[in-house]
């Protein structure tokens, strides 16, 4: 089993959980609106973090969001959240070009991406720095926002019983 069929396993498993509305997935996004983001960026995405756009667009769990680029809401900023918030911080923060917003928490740090490596960092808004490494990937990251969308659940089991056996937990 792929991962990504695992991932389409777990979101839909959310999806069917979840009633309130506060999960949701904009959906798939075309090459060419990823490649445009990508451009206005000045940056290459990673693998990992492209077939996610491909895929979701962008993921969002009541108050977080999973960034991404909205391919059929281009109002909701300008179309792309990666976008809007990358190029914020990088005006008000110092957010150093490879570094992409892949998720913003709080007015003092965000989570970014190294759009060279692929690792995934907290930056301090206010040291202007980076000051932690949460994920040495996207996917990792991915799977860690997706089981924060329900805590307590025993996710390894929930893995298992959709045929990914070697998830481990």
């Amino acid at each position: 089993m792929s991962f990504y069929t695992m991932i389409d396993g777990i979101i839909a498993e959310i999806l069917k959980r979840e009633n309130s509305g506060w999960f949701s997935v904009a959906g798939p996004v075309s090459p060419n609106n990823i490649a445009k983001i990508e451009t206005q960026l000045n940056v290459r995405f990673p693998v990992q973090m492209m077939e996610y756009l491909a895929r979701y667009g962008s993921i969002s769990n009541g108050d977080s969001c999973l960034q991404g680029i909205f391919e059929n809401d281009p109002d909701y900023c300008g179309g792309s959240a990666i976008l809007y918030h990358t190029l914020e911080a990088r005006k008000l923060y110092r957010l150093p070009t490879k570094y992409v917003v892949i998720e913003e928490d709080s007015f003092m740090w965000m989570v970014v991406i190294d759009t060279e490596t692929g690792v995934v960092h907290e930056y301090h808004t206010t040291n202007e720095k980076i000051v932690s490494t949460i994920n040495n990937s996207f996917n990792e990251f991915l799977m860690r926002f997706l089981f924060i969308a329900f805590p307590g659940e025993d996710w390894a089991e929930t893995i298992n019983s959709l045929g990914f056996n070697d998830f481990g937990g």
